[in-house]
């Protein structure tokens, strides 16, 4: 899964000494995906409320749900350069039942939403900003703010570090780093973005280069999907 370059870097590290040995700490990608709820007019999708109908507009940007009754619900997607997302359009997908977590905030407490989609079949895809729980679908993320694991990277003005990743899904579970991907409740789970953080960014909570800030997305595809390169 981690190219041969990888392989060599983790070596040189290990032959000068270094402690940290899991492959993921070296993924510097770019392929992390934000959930963001602040651009649209749209009403945000309500706590774990089941919406039933397509999405009439998907990808970059706003993304529009309408749904059977005809009330439309908004959000936005922020991609990084290298990032993708599956084909989830009305015109490929149909319908679909959209539900969402965590899309209410404080301008103390920025939002860290998490949605699932799902078909007759069950879910699709599942998209998330932050750590995240939810009993009724039996699948849990947590990761914890981690300064031990990985070595530091310059990025942003600051410093990045990748952490760890806890998913469980039912009685499966998983512990990924960065890049990794895996099997996990049927469908293929893959860590985006793991990083805790020392920088000045716009989506972080505070203002100083030296502020914490921690980064985190993940996703989870049924293996039907067809991933598009969207930026």
């Amino acid at each position: 899964m981690r190219t041969s370059l990888l392989t060599l870097t983790v070596g040189l590290c290990l032959a000068a000494g270094c402690d940290r040995q899991d492959e993921g700490c070296y993924d510097h990608s770019l392929t992390h995906v934000r959930i963001a709820t602040a651009a649209t007019s749209l009403p945000l999708p309500a706590e774990r409320t089941p919406l039933v109908g397509s999405f009439t507009s998907w990808g970059p940007g706003e993304v529009v749900f309408e749904t059977n009754q005809g009330v439309m619900f908004g959000f936005d997607l922020e991609l990084e350069e290298e990032a993708a997302l599956p084909d989830l359009h009305a015109d490929s997908r149909g319908t679909v039942t959209l539900q969402g977590w965590d899309f209410t905030s404080s301008s103390s407490e920025p939002t860290e939403p998490t949605i699932a989609v799902s078909d007759v079949d069950g879910i699709v895809f599942m998209l998330g900003t932050g750590e995240w729980s939810a009993g009724g679908i039996g699948w849990s993320v947590t990761s914890p703010r981690d300064m031990n694991t990985c070595t530091t990277f310059t990025r942003d003005n600051g410093q990045g570090r990748n952490k760890p990743v806890f998913l469980t899904a039912g009685d499966e579970s998983a512990r990924l780093l960065q890049g990794d991907v895996t099997s996990l409740g049927g469908l293929d789970v893959t860590v985006l973005a793991a990083q805790s953080n020392n920088r000045n960014h716009p989506w972080a909570p505070c203002s100083t280069a030296d502020c914490p800030w921690e980064k985190l997305s993940w996703m989870a595809t049924r293996a039907d999907l067809e991933m598009l390169i969207v930026p």
